[in-house]
C-alpha cells in the first residue's frame, strides 16, 4: 500500500521566526524569576562575606536540576518511543476536505516525542531544586512522627 501524501511539517521561514520568538519569550518568562532572584541575592551574600556559600548552593541546585531533568527526559522519551515502536500498518491520516492533503498524525506524534519530552523535563528540572528541601524536611518530619522499630516507644505498649 502506498503511503498517502503527508503535509509538510516544516513551517515556512516567516512562521519559523515567529515560533522562535514565541519560544524565546516562553523561556524568558520561565527563567526571569530566577534571574531576578539571582541578581538580588548575589550582592547580598557577597556583602555578608558568604559568596562562596551562595555559589555552592547555586551549583548544587543547578546540578540537581540537570540530573533530575536528564532522568525525566530519559524516562519520558524512552516511554514515548517504546509506545510508538514498530510499523503502523495503517497510519492515521486526517483530511479536512476531499481535496486537501492528508495530515499523517502517526508521523506527527513520532516527531513530537522529542520536543515534548524535552519540554516536560525542562519544567520538571526547573522546579525540583526549589522543592527538594521541603521533600527532605517531609521525610525527616515523618521519621520524627513514626518512631523507628529500635525506639523504646516502639517496644512499649502505650497506656
Amino acid at each position: 500500500t502506498a503511503r498517502p501524501p503527508a503535509v509538510r511539517l516544516r513551517p515556512p521561514p516567516r512562521r519559523r521566526r515567529l515560533l522562535t520568538v514565541i519560544i524565546a519569550i516562553f523561556l524568558l518568562v520561565l527563567f526571569l524569576p530566577s534571574l531576578v532572584t539571582l541578581g538580588a541575592e548575589w550582592p547580598w551574600f557577597q556583602a555578608l562575606g558568604y559568596g562562596r556559600v551562595f555559589a555552592t548552593q547555586l551549583l548544587a541546585k543547578g546540578l540537581l536540576g540537570v540530573a533530575v531533568g536528564g532522568v525525566a527526559f530519559a524516562f519520558l522519551y524512552g516511554n514515548l518511543r517504546f509506545a510508538q515502536r514498530g510499523a503502523v500498518p495503517e497510519p492515521m491520516v486526517l483530511r479536512f476536505s476531499r481535496d486537501a492533503q492528508g495530515l499523517d498524525v502517526t508521523r506527527l506524534l513520532r516527531r513530537l516525542a522529542l520536543p515534548t519530552s524535552l519540554g516536560v523535563a525542562l519544567l520538571g528540572s526547573r522546579q525540583f531544586p526549589h522543592c527538594w528541601p521541603a521533600t527532605f524536611r517531609g521525610v525527616a518530619l515523618w521519621s520524627c512522627v513514626v518512631p523507628p522499630p529500635s525506639s523504646p516507644y516502639w517496644l512499649k505498649p502505650q497506656q
